[in-house]
């Protein structure tokens, strides 16, 4: 690695704090105790430690189960057309950040099952039903309710036997999944390691088997993970070693109120935030403290972001650069702190994901935080059930019907807070557009920080940190749950968990003191995203 990988821009009002924490992992030995899966860095006991930090093991093992990935393929002959990757949260996040830096085999279609909103199902049935295709499903517990509902339906729609559809499962072992699987026939399953939480699972089989179905040469994702590794195990000193420096600068960042942890990247590791964006939110995101990651956020006026702000810029080799370049120097010139970490080659991907989870377990150790539990994404799940299993019980919403009201409270708002933007949509280049004008029109006028989650993925990602750390001051649901499809077809299944996630959500915000606003935005309503842009 050069001596400019990683270089530190205006950081000088955060010395002490950076200082202190550095200090710190030199004197409790940080470092050592952690490759020792010693659980009272984080107040857990050594059993819990242990059952947590698998990923520590990883790289090496990467090596093998990449090998494994490809002997697999090798022996389908090609059979499929198409990937269909079903999943949620840390078991599709990973895969698809590979694929999207290092996919090469443009013959074969990659599909994300991560949606059952009724729109979303009925694309996802189009595209699959006109293909030969390899079904993934995903899901470490082997009973992450949206990804069953996928797969229950996806049987039902693939039995017919029009083409020699295959399904794979990645799973713990003795999961339910795994049960169905052997049931049902599938033509492998994968089985996950019990000593590793999803958002790490990066380089287990759920990162990698997917990737190199896609053509993927996951075996520099392996190797970049490894060097990676012992990079981090030869610097044992705080001060030399990457991820204490950077776990020291944040955790410095959390102390003195710069919470807004704005990542800007080139396009082809944007799948590569989002992942990061959920190992930071749901990692740190507790005891109502930690780090807001903002990700994919189109560029705000200079003067639109506030003091509130660290701005990490993650540069590749790229003629891409150019714009980013420009709008990072403005950042730094304005004396914003900027953490800059240059990207060499896309495959430096995989030691990318290793140092962020030493970075993220170091900042637990730092801030008290337990990095390995997410409580408080277990609310909407159980609010969920509760719902669906009451079939009488009636779900209504207050949707809004005066955006002024939106208008009204957008300008109310403490601007060192952030709105959480919570879109149940079927995501298509139009949809996305709106949403960036929007996040920009906010951002710039009213000047707020804002973050985007795409409905239900987001409740497995940074659903946690909304619940348990730094909440919004606001929360606006966009809702699309029309169901006016082809009546042969039955989405109300569908339709009726999306009306209980979102419900489920509203509520338990207000039990927190966050207030949100409802607007319909499916064909039958008279609002679509521009309008609310337009608005505002």
């Amino acid at each position: 690695m050069n001596d400019n990988f990683i270089r530190m821009f205006n950081v000088e009002s955060l010395d002490v704090e950076y200082r202190n924490n550095l200090n710190f992992i030199d004197e409790k030995k940080v470092l050592e105790r952690i490759w020792d899966k010693d659980g009272s860095l984080w107040k857990i006991n050594d059993d819990v430690a242990s059952n947590s930090l698998g990923w520590l093991n990883l790289p090496e093992q990467s090596k093998f189960l990449s090998e494994n990935s490809i002997s697999f393929i090798s022996a389908l002959c090609d059979k499929y057309e198409s990937v269909c990757l079903v999943g949620m949260g840390g078991s599709i996040l990973g895969a698809k950040a590979i694929i999207d830096c290092l996919r090469q085999d443009a013959s074969k279609n990659f599909i994300i099952g991560d949606s059952t909103l009724p729109s979303s199902i009925d694309l996802f049935q189009k595209i699959v039903e006109s293909r030969k295709t390899l079904f993934v499903i995903a899901s470490k517990s082997g009973t992450t309710l949206e990804t069953m509902m996928i797969y229950e339906h996806l049987k039902k729609i693939t039995g017919s036997g029009l083409h020699e559809n295959l399904f794979v499962a990645i799973t713990d072992s003795d999961t339910n999944l795994g049960e169905i699987a052997f049931h049902d026939k599938f033509q492998k399953t994968f089985f996950g390691l019990t000593d590793v939480g999803g958002r790490y699972s990066v380089l287990s089989y759920f990162g990698l088997l997917p990737a190199a179905l896609m053509g993927c040469d996951t075996s520099l994702i392996s190797q970049a993970s490894i060097n990676m590794k012992k990079e981090l195990e030869s610097s044992e000193m705080g001060n030399c070693n990457l991820a204490s420096t950077i776990a020291s600068l944040l955790g410095a960042c959390s102390l003195n109120g710069v919470d807004k942890l704005t990542f800007i990247m080139p396009q082809k590791l944007n799948s590569f935030g989002s992942w990061l964006e959920q190992l930071v939110a749901e990692s740190i995101g507790k005891d109502n403290i930690g780090l807001v990651p903002i990700t994919n956020e189109p560029f705000l006026e200079t003067d639109s972001y506030l003091k509130d702000r660290i701005f990490i810029y993650f540069r590749s080799g790229d003629k891409e650069n150019v714009v980013q370049d420009l709008h990072v120097k403005k950042l730094i010139d304005a004396k914003f702190p900027v953490l800059w970490i240059e990207i060499e080659e896309f495959h430096f991907v995989g030691g990318q994901f290793f140092l962020w989870q030493m970075v993220i377990a170091i900042l637990g150790a730092l801030l008290k935080i337990n990095p390995f539990d997410q409580p408080d994404v277990e609310k909407t799940k159980v609010s969920v059930n509760r719902i669906l299993n009451k079939t009488k019980e009636n779900v209504k919403f207050d949707y809004c019907d005066d955006l002024n009201i939106i208008k009204s409270t957008l300008s109310s708002i403490n601007s060192k807070s952030y709105v959480a933007l919570l879109a149940f949509i079927t995501e298509d280049n139009k949809q996305i557009e709106h949403l960036e004008k929007l996040r920009k029109k906010i951002g710039d006028k009213y000047k707020l920080a804002t973050t985007l989650g795409i409905g239900p993925g987001y409740l497995h990602s940074n659903g946690q940190m909304y619940k348990g750390g730094l909440k919004p001051a606001h929360s606006i649901f966009l809702v699309n749950n029309g169901t006016t499809f082809n009546a042969n077809q039955d989405y109300s299944k569908f339709a009726q968990i999306t009306e209980a996630q979102v419900f489920s959500e509203i509520e338990i915000f207000k039990n927190l003191g966050v207030q949100s606003t409802c607007l319909d935005i499916s064909e039958r309503s008279k609002f679509r995203i521009i309008d609310l842009v337009e608005a505002i």
